[in-house]
């Protein structure tokens, strides 16, 4: 059973958050294998990077261990995406 969040703030805009394994899993492999994504820190269970889709950013954070979720879309022309991951704390 796959459970799921969408989060809308003003100041920080949409977040959807997804608990399912098979999510996680094919999600894992979009990050790491499109060559218009970037692995910013993997720390073997955790991994977070970027994918872009023309000038739309999609941040994502995912664990298939534990078969989390995180994704934040941004605009790719007004934030650069490794420096808006570091802002929201998800890698050094």
């Amino acid at each position: 059973m796959q459970s799921y969040y969408n989060c809308t703030g003003a100041s920080v805009g949409q977040f959807q958050f997804t608990e399912s394994k098979s999510k996680a899993v094919s999600t894992l492999q979009t990050l790491t294998e499109l060559r218009t994504s970037q692995v910013v820190d993997d720390s073997g269970d955790r991994v977070v990077g970027w994918s872009s889709l023309g000038s739309t950013v999609i941040i994502t954070v995912v664990s298939t261990e534990s078969g989390l979720v995180m994704q934040h879309m941004i605009s790719g022309d007004a934030e650069e995406p490794e420096q808006k991951i570091k802002e929201l704390g998800l890698a050094n």
